[in-house]
C-alpha cells in the first residue's frame, strides 16, 4: 500500500483571536449601554402611552352612558318634535358630547357586518346567516381608545343552518 501524498496546499497556521484593546472594549459597552438606554425609553414612551389609554377610558366611561342616552332619544324622537326648539337643543348637547369623545379619540367599535371579534365584542345573541361569526346586529354600541377597550360592543353574530337538519 502507498501512503498518501503530501498535497502541495500551503501550511497554515490556526490565528488565534487577539484579545479586545481596552478602546475596543469601552467602544462595545458603550453601544450596548446607548441600546439599553434607547431601549429603556421606547419601554416609558410606550407604558406612559398605555396609562394615558386607561385614564381617559374612566374619565370618559361615564360619559359613554350619556352618548347612548342621547342616541335612543335621537332615534325615538317623535316627528312632531323634532322641529321643536327645546328638542333641537337637546339634540345639540348630544352633538357636544360626541364632539367631546372625539377629541379624547373615543371610536365606536362594532359594525353590522364586521367579523366578530372576542376582544372588542359581546355576543348577547345569534342570527341565521349566509357567513358565520359576522356581526348582525349592534344591541349596544362599544367602544375604544386607541387599543384599548373601554366597553365592548354587544352584538347578535350570525350562524349558518346545520345543513343536515
Amino acid at each position: 500500500m502507498t501512503e498518501p501524498e503530501d498535497t502541495d496546499l500551503p501550511d497554515t497556521e490556526i490565528a488565534e483571536p487577539k484579545p479586545p484593546t481596552k478602546e475596543e472594549e469601552y467602544l462595545e459597552g458603550w453601544q450596548r449601554a446607548r441600546a439599553e438606554l434607547d431601549n429603556y425609553k421606547k419601554r416609558i414612551a410606550e407604558d406612559r402611552s398605555q396609562s394615558l389609554e386607561r385614564l381617559k377610558g374612566i374619565i370618559i366611561e361615564p360619559l359613554l352612558q350619556l352618548s347612548d342616552n342621547f342616541a335612543a332619544v335621537t332615534t325615538h324622537m317623535p316627528e312632531r318634535l323634532q322641529k321643536d326648539a327645546w328638542a333641537q337643543g337637546v339634540l345639540h348637547v348630544g352633538r357636544k358630547l360626541e364632539t367631546i369623545l372625539q377629541e379624547f379619540e373615543v371610536e365606536a367599535i362594532g359594525k353590522v357586518g364586521e367579523e366578530f371579534n372576542p376582544r372588542m365584542h359581546e355576543v348577547v345573541g345569534e342570527e341565521k346567516g349566509e357567513k358565520p361569526n359576522q356581526i348582525a346586529a349592534v344591541v349596544r354600541a362599544g367602544y375604544k381608545i386607541g387599543e384599548t377597550v373601554l366597553r365592548p360592543a354587544q352584538v347578535r353574530v350570525t350562524s349558518v343552518a346545520d345543513p343536515s337538519a
